[in-house]
């Protein structure tokens, strides 16, 4: 948790030293970077004062993550997949979160439908800015270039989600020893996916790829 903790930092940091050079996308990001630090910092408050169970603080903050992740890909996206749809599908998932947390599911239990949906939401946003990246050319050396970075750990990250809350509420009914490994393997995806985008962060100039 500390190695994890440590790379949000590390990433709020290079985001803030670097942002004068980013594009609006890229501040897009550096707001759900800044979003999880205050998240992760809040929840250690909410645990030391309040309750130990943190579901709470994770059911708002998914749909709030996604919602700004969403808009990234809206501006990334614009002109190869309708903006229509993208917000239809972005508002469709807001909604259907809050009705969830109203009509449905207790603020108390871990959202891993609404986890799950919101993740393969993002997954298919990934794979249709590589798609976009692929059909139009226009990046000489994907190495160099911060949108293939961020993309690429945000595609991991959500994957990885994806699987995560599909199966954790199972892996705890099956063993326990095994849902910890699990929230283990977790936790490194999640220091990888704020060492992708510190990469990001850190390769960004004065122009945008959209």
């Amino acid at each position: 948790m500390d190695i994890y903790r440590a790379t949000i930092i590390v990433a709020l940091v290079i985001g803030i030293i670097r942002y004068k050079f980013f594009s609006k996308e890229l501040k897009i990001l550096f707001f759900f970077v800044a979003f999880g630090f205050l998240t992760e910092a809040f929840t250690m408050v909410f645990k030391a004062l309040v309750m130990r169970n943190t579901m709470p603080v994770g059911n708002l903050y998914i749909p709030v993550s996604v919602f700004i992740i969403g808009l990234f890909y809206l501006k990334l996206l614009g002109g190869y997949v309708n903006r229509k749809i993208i917000i239809i599908v972005i508002s469709a998932y807001e909604i259907i979160c809050l009705l969830n947390l109203l009509f449905v599911q207790n603020i108390l239990e871990f959202p891993n439908i609404i986890g799950s949906v919101g993740a393969l939401i993002i997954i298919v946003f990934s794979l249709f800015l590589f798609s976009k990246i692929m059909v139009e050319a226009k990046i000489e050396k994907l190495s160099a270039e911060p949108v293939i970075w961020i993309n690429s750990a945000l595609l991991i990250y959500y994957a990885a989600n994806f699987f995560f809350y599909i199966l954790l509420n199972y892996n705890v009914k099956l063993d326990n020893e095994f849902a910890r490994q699990t929230v283990d393997v977790y936790r490194v995806i999640n220091i990888l996916f704020y060492f992708l985008l510190s990469i990001g962060f850190w390769l960004a100039k004065k122009r945008k790829y959209a």
